[in-house]
């Protein structure tokens, strides 16, 4: 049965369904490993619509979006904030304004020795030349980002492969920042 879920999920990737994702400094560590479905609108029509169904054909999909899905828009939305988060260091890398120069971009996930907890980094951009990277936090959320994300963000530093030397830190927010983080950036 193993070979037949296998089978499937090749499938399902080559098709551009799923996406397997590795956790970005570990691409050898197959315990690290996370298969998503990989359109955005695939994902939302597949976690949103099915239930709603019976609403729709009896003409009450506006009241199901009002009291369903527009209180969960956020938190679907993370996911997707992430991945435009990723695009912006790649599309950015040759720019003057980059602290190095960013060829891979991903996710990390594992746990904090410090505070013996699973923790994750959102964005996480290799100069994999020089070795150097940038740590990333994402808030996709109506709050501005305050000094705890960015505070949180600096102990997460040393988390991914040692070989990399933490040149810079990115916070990206839907919200906005706070005047400490404006006033200090």
């Amino acid at each position: 049965k193993d070979s037949t879920v296998l089978y499937s999920l090749n499938k399902l990737i080559s098709a551009g369904l799923v996406e397997k994702r590795k956790c970005i400094t570990e691409e050898k560590n197959n315990k690290k490993v996370q298969y998503i479905l990989a359109d955005g609108m695939f994902r939302f029509w597949h976690i949103f619509v099915p239930r709603a169904i019976p609403a729709i054909e009896i003409d009450n999909g506006k009241n199901y979006y009002l009291k369903q899905v527009k209180p969960k828009l956020h938190e679907y939305m993370g996911d997707i904030f992430e991945k435009m988060c990723h695009h912006y260091l790649l599309l950015n890398a040759f720019s003057e304004n980059m602290p190095c120069t960013v060829m891979e971009v991903g996710k990390w996930n594992g746990t904090n020795p410090k505070k013996k907890e699973q923790t994750d980094i959102d964005v996480v951009g290799l100069d994999t030349i020089s070795n150097q990277a940038i740590l990333g936090e994402c808030k996709f959320r109506n709050a501005p980002i305050d000094k705890s994300i960015l505070d949180d963000l600096m102990e997460r530093n040393g988390l991914i492969d040692r070989k990399y030397a933490t040149v810079s830190y990115f916070l990206f927010s839907l919200g906005g920042f706070s005047s400490w983080i404006l006033e200090n950036s």
